[in-house]
C-alpha cells in the first residue's frame, strides 16, 4: 500500500468489544471524550487485535447523539490523545490476516503526522454502511498498565482520575 493511500473498512453500529455498556460505564462526572477514550484504551489493550474502524463502530453506538462530523472529530481526538500520551501506537494493515494480527516492528509504527493525516479522512457513508479509516492499533506497555488499572477501578465502582 502506498504511503499516501488511506485504507477504509466498513463499520456497523454494534458493540464489537464484548460486554455490555452498563457494566463498563464510568461516573457521569467524566466528560464523554474522556469516557470514550478510556473505553477505547480498554478495548485496544484487552481485546487485541484492535483497529481504528472498530473505534468508529463503537463511537456510533456510544455517541449516537453526536452528529457524524463532530463524532469523527471526537474519535480522531481520542485516538490522537492516546497516541500522544504514549498509551498506543498505530500501523498500516493490508488485510485482516497476518498483517492485521501482527505486532509490528518499530519502523512500521506510524508517525504522528501520518496518523493525523489518516484520521483526518473521517468516516463516510458507503453502500448503507459507514466506512472509516483502517489502521491497526496496539497498546504500549504503559497503555496496557493503565487499562488494567482502569478496569480494576471500574470493577470496584470507583471513578479513576487518569
Amino acid at each position: 500500500m502506498g504511503s499516501d493511500e488511506i485504507r477504509f473498512a466498513a463499520v456497523r453500529s454494534v458493540r464489537l468489544s464484548g460486554g455490555s455498556k452498563g457494566e463498563l460505564s464510568l461516573s457521569s462526572a467524566v466528560d464523554p471524550l474522556t469516557r470514550f477514550k478510556r473505553e477505547q484504551l480498554r478495548c485496544i489493550a484487552l481485546d487485541e487485535p484492535w483497529d481504528t474502524a472498530l473505534t468508529w463502530a463503537d463511537a456510533q453506538t456510544d455517541l449516537p447523539e453526536i452528529d457524524v462530523p463532530d463524532r469523527d472529530r471526537v474519535v480522531a481526538e481520542a485516538l490522537m490523545q492516546l497516541h500522544d500520551e504514549g498509551l498506543v501506537y498505530f500501523f498500516e494493515v493490508s488485510d485482516f490476516g497476518d498483517s492485521y494480527s501482527r505486532t509490528p516492528p518499530e519502523e512500521d509504527k506510524l508517525t504522528r503526522e501520518r496518523l493525523a493525516e489518516v484520521l483526518s479522512a473521517g468516516s463516510r457513508a458507503e453502500e448503507g454502511e459507514v466506512a472509516a479509516p483502517l489502521l491497526g492499533v496496539r497498546a504500549t506497555q504503559k497503555g496496557r498498565g493503565l487499562a488494567v488499572r482502569l478496569a480494576a477501578d471500574m470493577n470496584r465502582g470507583s471513578n479513576p482520575k487518569s
